[in-house]
């Protein structure tokens, strides 16, 4: 295998804005052909051959809401180059073995990827934003991979102990939801931190800057558009709980100088663009709808529910 592909930190999706990166950017590029054995349930292994790119990037960020009798919704803007577009696709991963046999699932994801975010038929949600700050490990398991692996849980419970033991490979916030509430983690090639927030609160936002992990104060300048965006969402959400409708709208603002959801640039395949925008209604089965594309200009359809 060369040696550029010996880092599984390096299997790390490309999802940021550009001015992000100003002060830190990073590329590795080349060309595999490989298989990988995992055990993650029904995900046994991945082979696969592709030219590879990969710079450090961020996503645009995701909150939750839950309250009263409605159930809970974990939603997420997901950011991509927007050479991608069109590759937008949605995976049903249905256990047919015998015995003990993992829920299935509904996956937001890109051709060519193992998984972005989504949800099991348990109601269990994943969503996830790239912490480019915190350190990789030649030794941890890839994102999508994880992503995969926290979807064969049961419930939040199960999902937390497993993303707690599991080594990653590259810094990564995943929030976790199922009917029962939510549980936030900082992960990164050196180990999980638990956010802690306060669970009366009826919305919990994150962005792409680390909020219990150490991000380094050189790394200030480079988050503007991150901490731009997470207070935007928390001037969006305020101190209310959000229907559906509520948690579109600000997943389609565009107000302020860090947009939510972020428009292409015309001729500029390699600029950032809200790739898509999954809104995930954590009951049994969830309710999911996805917008292919920038929410402000495309609607959301319901693919599961």
């Amino acid at each position: 295998m060369p040696k550029y592909f010996a880092n599984p930190s390096d299997f790390a999706f490309d999802f940021a804005n550009d001015d992000v990166f100003t002060n830190d950017d990073r590329e590795t590029y080349g060309y595999l052909d490989a298989e990988d054995t995992l055990d993650l349930g029904i995900l046994k292994s991945i082979k696969f051959g592709a030219k590879f790119t990969n710079h450090e990037r961020d996503a645009a960020g995701n909150f939750t809401t839950y309250g009263g009798f409605a159930a809970p919704i974990l939603a997420q803007n997901m950011d991509l180059r927007a050479y991608h577009d069109g590759g937008q696709a949605v995976l049903r991963i249905i256990d047919d073995r015998a015995g003990d046999r993992a829920p299935s699932a509904t996956i937001l994801t890109i051709c060519g990827m193992v998984a972005l975010c989504g949800a099991n038929d348990l109601g269990l949600g994943v969503a996830v934003n790239t912490l480019w700050q915190l350190p990789s490990s030649s030794e941890g398991l890839p994102v999508a991979c994880v992503v995969r692996g926290l979807l064969t849980q049961r419930n939040l419970t199960e999902a937390a102990r497993w993303i707690a033991k599991t080594a990653h490979a590259s810094g990564q916030h995943y929030m976790l939801g199922d009917a029962d509430g939510f549980a936030s983690f900082e992960a990164s090639g050196k180990a999980v931190r638990r956010v802690s927030w306060d669970a009366a609160a009826p919305n919990f936002i994150h962005t792409n800057h680390p909020i219990s992990s150490e991000g380094g104060a050189r790394h200030l300048a480079a988050e503007e558009n991150s901490r731009g965006r997470y207070q935007m969402l928390c001037e969006l959400a305020g101190a209310k709980t959000l229907e559906v409708a509520q948690v579109q709208s600000a997943l389609a603002d565009r107000s302020g100088p860090h947009p939510i959801s972020v428009r292409p640039a015309d001729g500029d395949d390699a600029g950032m663009m809200t790739f898509a925008s999954i809104i995930m209604e954590l009951k049994r089965p969830p309710a999911i709808m996805i917008a292919a594309g920038p929410p402000c200009s495309n609607p959301y359809r319901k693919i599961a529910g």
